[in-house]
Formats: C-alpha cells, sequence, structure tokens
C-alpha cells in the first residue's frame, strides 16, 4: 500500500484520480455522487465523507481495502513511534508544541495506554534542571499538550491525555498507534506485516529518549519479528530486514547469522563470506570472543554449498537452519 500516513482523505483521492486520468465529472458520475459532493472531499471542506460514498470513491480509482480501512476507522488519530514521531489527526500532522512537548509526548506514547510518573518524565527531559523544578514543569507542558492535541481533534473531542495524581497516561487504540499494531500483527504471526510498520529506529528524531528501557523493549521487539520473519520468508523478502537488523545490532550472532544466510541465498556467497570475516573481527575487538556455534554453523552450511555448487540465489529458498 502506497504511504498515507499525512494525508487527508480528499488530499489522496484527488492525487489517485489525477494518477488515473480521470476528470471530477467523471469520477462524480461513476462513484453515483454528484460533482459538488466530489470537489468538496478533495478541497477539505468535508473530512469525514459517508461510508458508502468512500467505498464508490476508492472502488472507481482503484484504491484497496487497506486504504478504505485506514479512513472508515473510527478514531481520525494516528500515533506513530517507529521511526521518526508523528501524530495526525484525519490525516494532517498535529503540532504539539516546542521540542520539549514532542518529546514529553513521544516518551508517553512509547508506553502506550501505561501510566509513566512525573519523576521519570521530568528525569528523562528535563536534565538541566534540578528535580524539584523539573517536577514542576512536567504538568505546565502536559497541560499544553492537551491544548494543541484539542485544537486538532475538531470533531473528535476525546480525552487523549488522562492523569492520575503525578502519573500520566496516553490513551490509545490499537488502530490509532503503530507500536499497538505491530504487537497485535506479531502476536497473530503476521510478521510480514508487523514489520512493514517500521520506518526507522523509533523516534529516531528525539534521541533524548533512545536511552529508556522502552526503547531498548522496542528494539528487542523488532529484532525478535525479524528473525522470526527470516525462518519462514523467501531469502529476497528477508534480506532488507535483515540487512537493517545487522546494522543496528552488529553484535547479535543470530541476526548476523541469518544476515549471511539471506546473502548467500540471494547469490551473494562471495559477500556472505566477507561479512563473517568483518562479524568475526567485531566481535574480537569488542568483546573478546570468537564467533559462536550460531555463526559458525551458518558460516559451514554456505560453505557446503558452494562445495557442493548449489545455486545459492535459488529464488524461494529460506532462511531455516538445518
Amino acid at each position: 500500500m502506497e504511504t498515507i500516513e499525512g494525508k487527508t482523505v480528499g488530499h489522496l483521492i484527488a492525487e489517485r484520480r489525477r494518477a488515473t486520468g480521470i476528470t471530477q465529472k467523471e469520477l462524480a458520475e461513476r462513484s453515483c455522487l454528484s460533482i459538488g459532493a466530489v470537489r468538496d472531499i478533495e478541497q477539505g471542506r468535508t473530512a469525514r465523507p459517508r461510508p458508502a460514498a468512500l467505498r464508490n470513491l476508492f472502488r472507481v480509482i482503484g484504491l484497496d481495502h487497506e486504504h478504505l480501512s485506514y479512513y472508515l476507522t473510527a478514531t481520525p488519530w494516528r500515533f506513530r513511534v517507529l521511526g521518526p514521531f508523528a501524530v495526525t489527526c484525519n490525516g494532517v500532522p498535529v503540532d504539539v508544541g516546542s521540542a520539549r512537548q514532542r518529546a514529553v509526548l513521544g516518551l508517553l506514547a512509547l508506553s502506550p495506554n501505561d501510566f509513566v510518573h512525573r519523576d521519570a518524565i521530568a528525569d528523562a527531559l528535563w536534565t538541566d534542571r534540578s528535580a524539584k523544578t523539573a517536577r514542576r514543569l512536567v504538568p505546565a507542558a502536559v497541560s499544553r499538550l492537551r491544548r494543541a492535541l484539542a485544537k486538532a481533534a475538531r470533531t473528535a473531542k476525546r480525552e487523549l491525555l488522562v492523569s492520575d495524581g503525578p502519573r500520566y497516561r496516553l490513551v490509545v487504540h490499537v488502530d490509532e498507534h503503530d507500536l499497538l499494531r505491530f504487537r497485535h500483527l506479531v502476536r497473530a504471526e503476521d510478521h510480514e506485516a508487523a514489520l512493514r510498520l517500521f520506518h526507522g529506529d523509533p523516534l529516531a528524531d528525539l534521541p533524548d529518549l533512545h536511552s529508556l528501557p522502552e526503547h531498548t523493549t522496542i528494539r528487542i521487539e523488532h529484532t525478535d519479528a525479524v528473525l522470526a520473519y527470516a525462518d519462514i520468508a523467501p531469502a529476497g523478502a528477508a534480506l532488507p530486514h535483515l540487512r537493517a537488523a545487522s546494522a543496528a545490532e552488529p553484535l547479535h550472532t543470530g541476526v548476523q547469522a541469518k544476515y549471511l544466510l539471506a546473502l548467500a541465498g540471494t547469490g551473494q556467497t562471495a559477500v556472505a563470506l566477507r561479512h563473517f570475516e568483518v562479524v568475526r573481527q567485531q566481535l574480537a575487538d569488542e568483546l573478546g570472543m570468537a564467533p559462536d556455534d550460531v555463526l559458525l554453523a551458518a558460516r559451514r552450511r554456505i560453505l557446503g554449498r558452494v562445495r557442493e555448487g548449489v545455486d545459492s540465489g535459488a529464488s524461494r529458498s529460506t532462511l531455516g537452519y538445518d
């Protein structure tokens, strides 16, 4: 599915209509709508069209069920932490205020639906202030965030940030938050769809949050999903995910072993063997250890296929260990 985060439904329809080469009048006739209705939707005057109208419009311009589900969901909110932090409402990016306020919301978004204590927020984001001052600044920042979210919501009047004494919580549904969707898909063992939700390092643009244990947990979950997908996927499909995981986890021997096998499985045996030597040196330099049994088994498997003259570029080869 093409990227739709940050696009209003009208923007998407107009963009796709032009790409398919039909006029507003033709789209209106084939969708059983008036040309005025189509124009109002495309220009944003009708922000949330009726479901029946959307179904007809999407059918005519060839947009699939996944697009339709995105815009028909009961909520207009989207929170994204699996990459640069983003908040949208009705497909429009939300300005949540200063960099510090953005970081506060990002921190809460790392633990969706869980309470986070004021002191934890202060310790993470107000290191330049005394503890007493920092604790006093947190409620003010949350109050400003509430106003910014309420201003963006318009038709979606719902309290997203709730408090319980000194604790704060971002209240979201599965369809509103990419981390919750990721975890739901992993539980359903749909690792391919889960991995598509990642657009880089979690909260890539909020480095102050990268040392938090919640951030580390997400990275571990991502690595586990990559490894699970690599066990069942063709080498070519798994390779991009393993390449990214290899760069992010250079000393993770399980990741490196799967990456070696994916390289060999796509006809890049020489690259795989050179990468093994790079990993061997990194392990020696940084951990003072030799390659473990998992890495050595991957190398033996690759060399065995070379000796047997097997075409390591077989398009449907998978990466599980023998």
